[in-house]
């Protein structure tokens, strides 16, 4: 299946396994996802999501200290998941 995408279109996916050897099986067109068999089971990469979110948090709230390797590791996360909110609050 051959697909024309012409310049500047706006192109949705979702990362599946974003790890794969093959980068052509690392995402999948939203359309086939919508339009795909009930039977067909879905899943996505929380993993590379998970990552994203990270990056984004860290660039974000970065300013006020907030640091991902506290959210990195799932062990630590309990014992100082709001660290960097405390030591902002003892700031002001």
């Amino acid at each position: 299946m051959r697909i024309n995408i012409l310049l500047g279109a706006i192109l949705s996916y979702i990362y599946t396994d974003s790890k794969h050897k093959n980068p052509l099986r690392r995402v999948v067109p939203v359309d086939n996802v919508h339009e795909s068999n009930t039977k067909k089971v879905f899943s996505y990469d929380k993993e590379k999501y998970r990552e994203m979110i990270l990056d984004t948090a860290e660039t974000v709230l970065g300013y006020f200290g907030f640091d991902r390797t506290v959210y990195g590791n799932k062990k630590s996360t309990a014992t100082r998941k709001w660290w960097w909110m405390e030591e902002l609050r003892q700031e002001k």
